[in-house]
C-alpha cells in the first residue's frame, strides 16, 4: 500500500530532523515522561561511549553514578516537570566507568495540542572547565593561607604557636593526611618533629628523623630544593624513615626552611593514598616555609639582641668593678711603694739636716756619703715603681715604638712570668696604625694571654700578626685543653665579651674556637683605617 503524500512528507521531515540532531557535536537525548531513552544522537555516543541501540529503551539513570540518582529524580526531573526547562551542572558516567562533569540543558517535549509527551536534553562535557575552576579556587585558598600566616607572624606570635597554626592550615588547605615541621638539631645529623598535624599522639616533640641523604627530609636539605614523592614504596633516591612507615605514608612533598647561617629544617606534607602534587602545591608549601623562615630569623635576631643586651649590661657592671679595683690597686701601690719611699726620703733629709748642724766635718762627711748612697738607691727603686705602674696602665712602647714591638715585649713578659713559651710572627716590623686601633689590639692581646694563664693549661702560645683584606689580623693559638662552646657563649665570660666589643667598636670582629685537648684559637680582625659611618658628617 502506497503512503499518502502527507505521510511521506512527514516522514521526510522527521528523517531530516534526526539527521540534524545527529550532526550536533554535543549529546542530545530524548526521553519519555518516565525517563526512558527514546532518542540518542551521535554526540551522545561520543560523550558516553554507548551506541544508540545500547541506550534506547534504558532508563537515563544508567549514565549517572549511583550517588547521583537522588539528584536525578528529586532535583533534575522534578524541577524540569515543574518549570518546563532546567539547566544544571552534574556529575555523569561513561560506559568505561570514568566520571566527568557535564552541563545539562533540559526542556519538555509537547504535542501540537500542548500535551507534554517527553523530555529532551542537551549535554556538554565541562570537566576541563571545572578542573580549571577548582585549581583557581585552590590557588586562591592557598594564597589566602599564606597571607593569613604572614599576618600572624607579623603580630609577634610565639614561634611554637605559629608553627602549630602553620601545619594545621597547610594540612587543611591541601587536604593531606599529615603535615610536619622538622627542626635540624645542633648536631646537624638528626631532625626533631617540632610541629605537626595528623601524627600519632606522642610523636610531636619526640620523633627523631635522620638528616642524612637516606631520608626524604635529609635529601631535601642536601639538594636544597623541593622534593616530590609519588610512591614511597618504589622510591629509589632515599628510603622512608620509620616515622613515615609507621603512618603508612605513600606520597609526599617536602621543602627546605632556610636560615641565615644554616637551614632551620624541613616543611613536609604526606598522604596515605597515591597523589601527584602540582607545581602550585610546591609553590604554596615553599611560600609557607619562607614565612616560617622569616619568623625563625626574626626570633633568633630578637634572642641575639636580648643576649647582646645582657652581655652589655654584664660588661658595664664588670668594667665598673674593674675600674674601682684598678683605682684601689693603684692607690695601694702609690701608698705602699711611692708613699713609703717618699717618707723614707723625708726622714733621711731630716737626718742630714741635723748632722749638718751638729756633727764634726769628717765624721759627718762619711755618714752623709752612706746616707746619700742609700737615698740614691731608694730614688732608683721609686723611679722603677713609677715606670712599672705607668707601664701597666699603658705601655710606653706602644706610644714610643709602635704596636709590633709592644706586642713582642708583652709576649716576653708573659713568658718570663709564666714559663709558657711563645712564638711570634709578624708580617712587618712596624705597622702604621691609628692610636685607638693599636690600643684595642694590644688590650685584646693582653686579655687573650690572661685567659691562657688562667684556663688553658697550655705550654706554648703561637702569635701571628698579618695584614689581610684591608685590616690587621691577630691570631693567638695555644696548645691547651681547648675552651668549651658553653664558655664562648656564656654571658658571664666578661673577658671574652670585652674582647669582642673592642673589635666591634672599631668595625672589626673576633672569633673564638676551641678544639678539645688541642687548644684554643682567638682570631681578631680590625680595619687599618676608620670607616665613615652612615649619616656621619665629614
Amino acid at each position: 500500500m502506497t503512503s499518502s503524500p502527507f505521510t511521506q512528507w512527514t516522514e521526510e521531515v522527521l528523517w531530516q530532523q534526526a539527521q540534524i540532531i545527529d550532526q550536533i557535536h554535543e549529546a542530545v537525548i530524548s526521553m519519555d515522561l518516565n525517563g526512558y531513552v527514546t532518542g540518542w544522537n551521535k554526540g551522545a555516543e561520543r560523550l558516553f561511549g554507548y551506541l544508540a541501540q545500547e541506550a534506547l529503551g534504558r532508563h537515563i539513570s544508567f549514565v549517572y553514578p549511583e550517588d547521583q540518582h537522588t539528584v536525578l529524580h528529586q532535583e533534575i526531573i522534578k524541577s524540569l516537570l515543574e518549570k518546563g526547562n532546567y539547566q544544571t551542572e552534574v556529575r555523569m558516567r561513561r560506559q568505561s566507568g570514568e566520571e566527568f562533569y557535564a552541563y545539562l540543558s533540559l526542556s519538555l517535549l509537547r504535542a501540537s495540542d500542548g500535551t507534554v509527551t517527553g523530555m529532551i536534553g542537551y549535554s556538554k562535557d565541562i570537566t576541563s572547565r571545572k578542573q580549571t575552576e577548582r585549581e583557581l579556587q585552590t590557588r586562591i585558598q592557598q594564597q589566602a593561607t599564606v597571607v593569613t600566616l604572614g599576618q600572624l607572624a607579623l603580630t609577634g606570635i610565639d614561634l611554637s604557636e605559629l608553627m602549630e597554626k602553620a601545619v594545621a592550615l597547610v594540612a587543611q588547605t591541601l587536604a593531606v593526611d599529615y603535615c610536619k615541621i622538622l627542626e635540624l638539631l645542633s648536631d646537624e645529623q638528626t631532625f626533631r618533629l617540632r610541629a605537626g598535624a595528623g601524627w600519632k599522639e606522642g610523636a610531636i616533640g619526640q620523633a627523631i628523623v635522620d638528616a642524612g641523604r637516606d631520608s626524604q627530609a635529609g635529601y631535601t636539605l642536601l639538594i636544597n630544593e623541593p622534593v616530590i614523592v609519588e610512591d614511597l614504596r618504589t622510591e629509589t633516591r632515599f628510603r622512608g624513615p620509620k616515622l613515615l612507615e609507621d603512618h603508612q605514608v605513600v606520597s609526599g612533598l617536602s621543602v627546605p626552611i632556610y636560615g641565615q647561617k644554616r637551614p632551620f629544617g624541613v616543611l613536609g606534607v604526606h598522604t596515605r593514598k597515591r597523589r601527584f602534587f602540582t607545581t602550585d602545591d610546591v609553590h604554596f608549601v615553599q611560600a609557607i616555609a619562607n614565612v616560617l623562615a622569616e619568623a625563625v630569623e626574626r626570633k633568633q635576631a630578637e634572642e641575639q639582641l636580648q643576649h647582646s643586651h645582657e652581655q652589655l649590661r654584664a660588661l658595664a657592671a664588670h668594667l665598673q668593678s674593674i675600674r674601682e679595683e684598678e683605682r684601689g690597686r693603684i692607690a695601694r701601690e702609690i701608698h705602699d711603694e711611692l708613699g713609703q719611699a717618699l717618707t723614707a726620703l723625708k726622714m733621711d733629709l731630716v737626718w742630714i739636716k741635723k748632722k749638718l748642724s751638729t756633727g764634726n766635718e769628717r765624721s759627718s762627711r762619711a755618714l752623709l756619703t752612706n746616707k746619700l748612697h742609700t737615698m740614691s738607691m731608694l730614688v732608683d727603686s721609686t723611679i722603677h715603681s713609677v715606670r712599672r705602674i705607668a707601664t701597666e696602665l699603658r705601655p710606653g712602647l706602644l706610644d714610643d715604638l709602635g704596636l709590633v714591638p709592644a706586642l713582642e715585649w708583652q709576649a716576653r713578659e708573659f713568658q718570663t712570668h709564666t714559663g709558657i713559651r711563645y712564638r711570634f710572627l709578624s708580617c712587618r716590623e712596624e705597622i702604621a696604625l691609628e692610636e685607638d686601633r693599636a690600643v684595642a689590639i694590644f688590650r685584646i692581646f693582653q686579655e687573650a694571654l690572661t685567659n691562657v694563664v688562667r684556663h688553658s693549661q697550655a705550654t706554648m702560645v703561637e702569635i701571628s700578626l698579618q695584614e689581610e683584606a684591608g685590616g690587621l689580623m691577630l691570631e693567638i693559638k695555644d696548645n691547651g685543653r681547648g675552651i668549651p662552646e658553653s664558655k664562648i657563649t656564656d654571658t658571664k665570660s666578661i673577658g671574652l665579651i670585652g674582647m669582642r666589643e673592642r673589635a666591634l667598636l672599631l668595625g672589626g670582629n673576633l672569633t673564638i674556637r676551641g678544639i678539645p685537648e688541642q687548644g684554643t684559637i682567638i682570631t681578631t680582625w680590625i680595619p687599618l683605617h676608620r670607616t665613615k659611618q652612615p649619616g656621619e658628617l665629614s
